[in-house]
């Protein structure tokens, strides 16, 4: 029986059917890029190539990718904006487990410590995608996996499972009871991809007739839907000092009226 199985997913990723780690952390210098470098609004094979290329620039001046992903990173939220559905749905089907791996670094210290366990047999790395699971009546654990290379479902005994996948899934089945209550209230709506809330580019919450709200504001993973990739704390940072402006001078206006 396995002691621990760990379903590994990064920064909300599905099950890793890529079978990919996080790259390690290392210096880094990040490239000087401007968003009018940034060919926005194009599709995502086009922007992929970019990136693509931008990481190789960087490399044969002496640099790495990371100069590259670091600076590429502070215009991740334009890059989303930019996208139609379509095009976003095609990120997150194609692209996002890369990004995320490459972007969402380890320590070094993680990543020996993930060599030497995989070196001596206590980590196996699988591909494929989780089925279920289920806590049986010895205390023990099964989860069903499709394994990608057979195209079976195997079932892994463990006395633990660690479930990983971080919060890209159903956002209604897995809401808290704050989100339960604004989806069946009507005051919230899922967004068109099943990310989380939908969210105007203001991150005003959208209700079930399509209209922003007047007072909900969404901050942090609750507005990823309209930015993508907001969970760092200098981002939310960021992004609450903004909010924070917007509200002093909506408020201003409103006292000059009364």
């Amino acid at each position: 029986m396995t002691k621990t199985l760990i379903v590994p997913g990064l920064e909300g990723s599905p099950a890793p059917r890529r079978s990919l780690l996080p790259r390690t952390h290392a210096p880094t210098t990040p490239l000087a890029i401007g968003i009018a470098d940034i060919p926005l609004c194009a599709p995502m094979s086009v922007l992929f190539a970019w990136v693509r290329d931008v990481a190789h620039n960087a490399e044969a001046r002496g640099g790495t990718w990371r100069d590259a992903v670091d600076g590429i990173r502070p215009y991740v939220s334009h890059i989303w904006r930019s996208l139609p559905t379509a095009e976003r749905a095609s990120f997150l089907r194609h692209a996002a487990t890369l990004w995320d791996v490459h972007r969402h670094r380890i320590p070094p210290a993680s990543e020996a410590t993930i060599r030497a366990a995989l070196g001596s047999g206590q980590l196996r790395l699988v591909r494929g995608s989780l089925q279920g699971a289920e806590r049986m009546a010895d205390g023990t654990c099964a989860a069903r996996v499709l394994f990608s290379s057979s195209k079976t479902v195997e079932t892994i005994r463990a006395r633990m499972i660690f479930d990983c996948r971080g919060i890209r899934r159903d956002p209604a089945r897995h809401a808290s009871p704050l989100m339960s209550d604004l989806l069946r209230s009507g005051r919230g709506r899922v967004d068109a991809l099943s990310i989380g809330l939908d969210v105007d580019q203001n991150c005003r919450v959208i209700d079930h007739t399509g209209r922003p709200s007047p007072r909900l504001l969404a901050i942090g993973p609750a507005s990823r839907a309209a930015i993508w990739e907001i969970t760092a704390i200098p981002d939310i940072r960021a992004q609450t000092a903004k909010l924070s402006e917007a509200l002093a001078v909506n408020h201003a206006f409103h006292e000059g009226q009364a």
